[in-house]
């Protein structure tokens, strides 16, 4: 199953963003602002790389934040233009949960993107939009996104215009002002000059040697701080006679369609740009030969990396780590590099536009040194992946998961480099060890893993070992989305392909897929209940703890308790439990935890039993929140409802199965699929209709469906298990009438009634009111009358159909 969850914080897929003073473009912004304001739907800022059009998007965005709700910038360097990534990209950077591969994860990015308040800020777009007048991928994904949610608003950054005719406003990125109509006032670039002077703490030049400096390279911010940079090594009128750069007379100005980072798309280059790579040459060329390699070899990194995985990929090239050490603070001085810090470590990136003055230099100066980069790159990735897939369990999860996020435009950069030099079988062996990470799981990106394991084993020719577990845990994940006829069909092909193999054994990701396939799909007890025998016994074909064990464990459980008996079921989820609270792994925990609420509930013999039930999956939903699991969310908040199903609470049970509703629809999971879930999905919905009555169910499942998932989780997280408090069953006693409430208490009433499908929040902007004030007239009204909310609505459906025409407008 797969869910769309919602969060607050901006989120961004650049740690460095915003990590110097933002000065100047005050004009620029104003009328960014106000063309957001007036309902724009795309706000595309153009102009040459380095000229500044990430920071000023990002402040954009930042101011109005208020207005537009969420904003969520998705970095698309290194994205290609080929079909699937660009969705793709969307998808991770709005946290989105798609399990299904043969869905488009764009379908899920318009469906979340109609639900919520989020402005995108799409950066660095320029190889994406096509050639010779054809739409490249990322047009055509932009124009499906306005199909389904036309008033989406986006602010892309490109080096041109995205030709999107009707919908597109493009606001041109010039140079920092190098000049001020006031003479007191010093000049946004120069003001950036002395701001960067300041902060490296080297010598000042007069002002007018500042607007000298600034008018040579346009005040283009990147050039601007690259300079300060050398101004430490090089006297003032040294960087004048840099700058005095003139063409070649043989050379024509280059114009280039789909061109990279120190290309302009579409347009003349601008002699500032030429003066910018003179920059770039000053810089590389005041480096001793060590610290130039360097530079060279840390261009290949696609994202963010930390000095470790510098000195790793830079000793390959015969760089020594004392030098790497040195050298990343001397890049950092000459703003080659930016550095932050994550999780208390130094974090450093590259801009675009200076690693491709790298790779270029590499290439054709250098190639072997570039190459022997790329592949130590793309070796040290490999084994992070391994070390992840083998340590998720042995080391903290929540840091290890964040540890692949931040470095996922690397591990796809390694991976492609494998595909790129045909070592398809280690490309494999790359995303199939972050599947074993269950970073694909926890993130709620099945998907993505099918994806890219299909596009590493397409080369690999069978019949091979590779291509049995592969297959077979493809088969493993689409049984997942209870697609069971799907994954049978892939089991069956794998075992066909195992008999061409002779002497060898069924790897036990294969067997593991079978029994799951058995007991999630089988409608005889009895054949499910040898299954999930069988899964248990798996567990001793693994090394002790081992992450490949643990997931059999975690897996067994679930299993255990659905079809073992009690004792046997609550052996396995407690054993399971135990040994994950046992080695602090808190992301298992949470699951071991539900699996041991899951086998309460369903082994139940008391009304404490479900009491119990309910607390441990509350439990384990607020861990799963708290720590980043999308995917187990979903599942505690289906438990909640089954087991408030149970209890009598009706009415929130009604809504957390209308949200779980939407979110299958969404992501096109098929809960009927799944055997077992769907017996006591359709147990405790056919409780609730009998105790609601199908019209006030279907009322209160609508009001689900338009919550956000955020509130479904507050909801079930806020059930009580205290076996005391009454549930929110009917009462058919008659209320006091109407004009016994308050004026405002029953305008909230009948909004309640007028609005069945929409959440509180949509309510109580229609009446004008807070979402507090509006809950504080309907408790009001539920004490006043000694009903539960789906009473009162019930109820006041009735009065309102009965009374006069004139009564029921007011």
């Amino acid at each position: 199953m797969g869910l769309n969850t919602d969060s607050t914080d901006d989120r961004t897929s650049d740690s460095s963003r915003g990590a110097t003073n933002f000065i100047g473009r005050g004009e620029l912004l104003k009328t960014g602002e106000a063309e957001l304001a007036d309902g724009v739907r795309l706000l595309t800022l153009t102009g040459p790389g380095g000229v500044g059009k990430t920071r000023l998007a990002d402040e954009m965005a930042r101011r109005c934040r208020d207005r537009t709700g969420t904003v969520v910038t998705v970095e698309l360097a290194d994205v290609r233009d080929a079909d699937g990534e660009v969705e793709s990209e969307l998808a991770r950077a709005l946290d989105l949960v798609h399990n299904d591969s043969d869905t488009p994860s764009l379908d899920f990015v318009v469906e979340h993107l109609r639900a919520h308040r989020t402005l995108l800020v799409l950066d660095n777009c320029e190889h994406l939009i096509g050639v010779l007048g054809r739409p490249g991928r990322l047009q055509d994904v932009l124009w499906q996104v306005y199909k389904g949610h036309p008033s989406q608003q986006i602010i892309a950054t490109s080096q041109a215009a995205l030709e999107m005719i009707g919908i597109e406003r493009v606001l041109e990125v010039p140079g920092l002002a190098c000049t001020s109509e006031d003479g007191e006032i010093l000049p946004e670039a120069v003001q950036l000059l002395m701001d960067r002077i300041d902060a490296l703490q080297t010598p000042a030049p007069d002002i007018d040697v500042a607007i000298a400096i600034c008018t040579a390279v346009d005040g283009f911010p990147l050039a601007v701080e690259m300079i300060a940079g050398l101004a430490k090594y090089w006297s003032w009128p040294e960087v004048q006679e840099l700058l005095c750069v003139e063409p070649s007379p043989h050379e024509e100005p280059k114009v280039v369609a789909g061109g990279g980072p120190l290309e302009l798309v579409g347009n003349a280059e601008k002699p500032a740009h030429r003066t910018l790579r003179a920059v770039m040459e000053a810089s590389y060329q005041r480096l001793d030969g060590d610290r130039q390699r360097l530079w060279l070899a840390l261009s290949v990194f696609g994202g963010g990396f930390d000095a470790d995985a510098a000195r790793t990929v830079c000793s390959a090239v015969g760089i020594r780590a004392a030098t790497v050490t040195t050298g990343l603070a001397r890049l950092v001085h000459h703003s080659v590099l930016t550095r932050t810090e994550v999780d208390g470590r130094s974090w450093y990136r590259m801009h675009a536009l200076v690693r491709a003055f790298g790779i270029q230099v590499g290439s054709e100066q250098h190639r072997e040194l570039l190459e022997q980069a790329r592949q130590a790159h793309a070796d040290y990735f490999w084994d992070f992946a391994r070390a992840a897939g083998d340590d998720w369990f042995r080391q903290n999860e929540v840091l290890g998961q964040r540890r692949i996020e931040d470095r996922w435009g690397n591990l796809r950069a390694a991976m492609t480099h494998l595909l790129r030099t045909d070592a398809a079988p280690r490309a494999f062996q790359l995303v199939m060890n972050l599947c074993r990470s269950n970073y694909f799981i926890y993130r709620g990106r099945l998907s993505e893993a099918l994806r890219l394991l299909d596009m590493c084993l397409s080369p690999i020719e069978g019949p091979d070992m590779l291509l049995v577990v592969g297959r077979a845990y493809h088969a493993w994940t689409t049984l997942l989305q209870g697609t069971g006829h799907v994954a049978a069909e892939m089991l069956a092909q794998c075992r066909a392909m195992l008999k061409e193999l002779p002497g060898q054994e069924p790897p036990t990701i294969l067997l593991f897929a079978e029994q799951n396939h058995r007991w999630l799909t089988e409608t005889n007890p009895s054949r499910a209940a040898e299954a999930a025998s069988a899964v248990y016994h798996l567990v001793h074909r693994e090394e002790e703890y081992s992450t490949d064990q643990i997931l059999i464990r975690v897996f067994s459980a679930l299993a255990a308790a659905f079809h073992s008996d009690r004792e046997t079921a609550f052996r396995i989820t407690k054993e399971t439990w135990n040994i994950c609270e046992d080695r602090g792994a808190e992301m298992t925990g949470a699951w071991g935890m539900y699996s041991y609420a899951l086998a309460q509930f369903r082994h139940r013999t008391t009304d404490r039993d479900v009491a119990a039930a309910l607390r441990l999956a509350q439990q384990a939903l607020h861990s799963q929140s708290a720590n980043g699991d999308l995917w187990g969310q979903q599942w505690s908040v289906w438990l909640i409802a089954v087991i408030a199903a149970a209890q009598g609470h009706h009415a929130v049970a009604a809504r957390l199965f209308g949200q779980l509703r939407a979110v299958q629809h969404r992501s096109e999971v098929s809960i009927d699929g799944l055997k077992p879930f769907y017996r006591e999905q359709t147990t405790a919905v056919a409780a609730c209709q009998d105790a609601l009555g199908s019209n006030l169910f279907d009322v209160e499942a609508a009001q689900g469906r338009n919550l956000r998932f955020s509130e479904a989780v507050d909801l079930a997280l806020g059930l009580p298990h205290d076996t005391s408090v009454p549930p929110a069953t009917l009462t058919r006693a008659e209320p006091s009438c109407p004009e016994e409430l308050t004026e405002r208490q029953w305008d909230c009433v009948k909004a309640l009634v007028a609005h069945p499908r929409a959440s509180y929040t949509k309510i109580a902007a229609i009446l004008n009111i807070s979402p507090r004030t509006f809950e504080k007239h309907v408790m009001g009204a539920r004490e006043r009358t000694g009903l539960a909310t789906d009473a009162l609505v019930a109820w006041a459906t009735t009065k309102l159909a009965a009374e006069r025409p004139d009564r029921e407008h007011e």
